[in-house]
């Protein structure tokens, strides 16, 4: 059975979960709110089917780079929608042509990120633009095999670790399944989020009223890549709606560049991802998927006449049946040089190092409730009482010298 001795252990990809066959794995969220499988002992029968679909125990063989490209949709109403250049959309609309099924990462109604899946053009909408929380995985692994047996095409869009725990979970190769990982930094934690979006909400529905009201706003859409300003300069925007009692009804909205926003600001500097996003051995092209996207961030320096700072989406291809895919696909591509292309993409690292106050921060996370100041205490700390101590005696001291003419 699995058995986690340490949090950098399991990636919350959740095949074990799917995979068992008397149903006695539950998920366990801790302090820090990423879940974490917990076996009912007194059912399991030491099967270790969990072990066998576990990313984090089992070796695999990773795929690397065929081709690569620059492209972009072509119908800009959707790129402008979308994250970078509107590639996912493309794919899911080619699968979904042929009768297929895409996966991919939605928003549900509470506002947490979980996979979903769609045969409905319609809804596409709902899996375009990155959402940088860790995804509940939930069935959609039984799912996919599902359809996958039925004869049906189907597109699985997620993190490394999602596709990776995907294909152990299938334990073969299906011609038709396609699998698209995105270049992924890390993955942050669900109750950080929700806590943010407390925060948020709360602080600016008293920007909006009169008087202070206890009823929390409603939250009508949420956008983490906003290109109102450009690609690059992406806002964060959140708008709410709130009425309380039979008092009017009032739309309001964050809007911020996301260098500014208190949870990028999180993200960015490595406060709140998951333990095992540190020590992740499915970064870059290492997992098992047929093609990756991400955003073409060297785009300026790679080729500055193909930017138009709407977003350009760097794809690289990963397998022949990825290759085949894409090639049917039209798009506006220009061939690049991966080695170059990934230049400026933080998900291309091959590590990332947790910040030295990650700690302190989820100590004091259910302890602070002005979000902002515990933000601002754990990214500029000010020095340890002795150290200040220190500071202030020197500048003293400088100051007693410059008074007696003494450099």
């Amino acid at each position: 059975m699995i058995r986690i001795k340490s949090k950098e252990e399991c990636c919350g990809c959740e095949s074990c979960i799917q995979t068992c066959p008397k149903m006695c794995i539950s998920l366990v969220a801790d302090k820090e709110g990423f879940l974490y499988p917990r076996i009912d002992e007194s059912v399991c029968v030491d099967c270790r089917l969990c072990e066998k679909v576990c990313p984090m125990i089992n070796d695999y063989v990773s795929s690397s780079p065929i081709v690569t490209f620059a492209s972009k949709n072509k119908n800009e109403k959707v790129r402008m929608s979308s994250s970078s250049g509107g590639i996912f959309s493309l794919f899911a609309e080619k699968i979904i042509e042929e009768g297929g099924v895409v996966f991919g990462a939605v928003f549900d109604e509470y506002w947490q990120v979980v996979l979903d899946c769609t045969d409905r053009k319609e809804n596409i909408d709902n899996f375009r633009r990155s959402k940088y929380v860790q995804a509940k995985t939930g069935d959609s692994y039984r799912k996919v095999q599902f359809y996958l047996k039925q004869g049906r095409k189907v597109l699985f869009s997620g993190t490394p670790c999602q596709i990776i725990g995907l294909k152990l979970y299938l334990q073969k190769e299906y011609p038709n399944l396609i699998t698209v990982d995105v270049a992924c930094h890390g993955v942050p934690s669900p109750k950080v989020w929700e806590k943010y979006l407390l925060y948020i909400g709360k602080r600016e529905q008293c920007k909006n009223r009169t008087s202070y009201t206890k009823i929390c706003p409603t939250i009508q859409k949420i956008n983490f890549r906003g290109k109102e300003i450009s690609w690059e300069q992406f806002t964060i925007t959140i708008n709410f709606v709130s009425s309380e009692g039979n008092s009017e009804r009032q739309e309001f909205s964050h809007s911020i560049v996301h260098r500014d926003d208190l949870y990028m600001k999180l993200f960015l500097k490595d406060v709140i991802l998951r333990p095992s996003c540190y020590h992740c051995s499915m970064r870059m092209r290492k997992s098992m998927s047929d093609i990756m996207i991400a955003d073409f961030w060297a785009i300026d320096d790679v080729l500055p006449d193909f930017n138009d700072h709407k977003g350009v989406s760097l794809v690289v291809v990963k397998s022949e049946k990825g290759k085949n895919f894409f090639s049917a696909i039209s798009t506006d591509s220009v061939f690049t040089e991966y080695d170059v292309a990934i230049k400026n993409n933080g998900g291309f690292q091959e590590k990332v190092v947790p910040h030295p106050n990650r700690e302190f921060f989820f100590n004091h996370l259910d302890k602070m409730d002005d979000l902002s100041k515990l933000v601002e205490k754990t990214l500029n700390p000010r020095p340890a009482f002795v150290q200040r101590i220190k500071i202030s005696a020197f500048y003293r001291v400088k100051k007693l010298l410059n008074g007696l003419g003494i450099k």
